[in-house]
């Protein structure tokens, strides 16, 4: 586990879809709602044309993208599932959170809904 920063209230994620990668600013002081139109606004100004459907995507939080047995958080994109799972996210981001940029990974995954 890395060291928590004592008040870790933005980090900067690298996401990671299909070949294409984009550093974003995440607010955890934000609702799980508030937290998704704001990845993907983002996702979409830099990953031209990629949209997330909430049900077919999830958010797979990473410690490290290439190494195996890394710790992992898979996020949900559903309404309901991430209004209920973003605060358990949130707390484990605050726990893995690496105090070198990139703080932390994410994938969008494509579950096939």
């Amino acid at each position: 586990m890395h060291q928590q920063s004592p008040f870790v209230d933005e980090i900067r994620v690298e996401f990671t879809w299909d070949n294409a990668c984009a550093n974003v600013k995440v607010d955890l002081n934000v609702e799980g709602e508030a937290f998704f139109n704001s990845v993907e606004h983002k996702l979409q100004r830099r990953l031209h044309q990629k949209t997330l459907d909430r049900s077919t995507h999830t958010i797979l939080f990473t410690t490290d993208k290439r190494a195996a047995g890394a710790a992992e958080y898979s996020l949900s994109l559903e309404e309901t599932d991430l209004r209920d799972e973003w605060p358990y996210c949130v707390e484990w981001i605050k726990d893995h959170v690496k105090t070198d940029p990139p703080r932390l990974y994410a994938v969008i995954q494509y579950d096939g809904g």
